[in-house]
């Protein structure tokens, strides 16, 4: 894709733990966002070493919060509270 033009890519969180990828787009591409997503931080950490050569690096911080909505109430939960979340 870097020889189309591409230079940035999104990884999934499921790529936080695939080495061989992580090499590949640090090699490839210039701006790198990896969802963190129910990764460890152990697994986080070593995919930041392994893309540390990408100019632009963005690690997102997301919660998988499961189930949403009206699924939550049934289950005596609650959604967080955008006050509850920092940006």
């Amino acid at each position: 894709m870097y020889e189309r033009g591409l230079r940035a890519i999104k990884l999934a969180s499921s790529s936080l733990i695939d080495a061989a990828l992580q090499e590949y787009v640090a090699s490839h591409f210039d701006r790198v966002f990896i969802s963190m997503g129910m990764g460890t931080l152990d697994e986080v950490t070593a995919a930041g070493g392994r893309l540390e050569k990408v100019q632009e690096l963005f690690i997102l911080h997301c919660v998988l919060e499961y189930p949403t909505g009206p699924l939550l109430a049934k289950e005596g939960l609650r959604a967080l509270r955008s006050r509850d979340c920092s940006t």
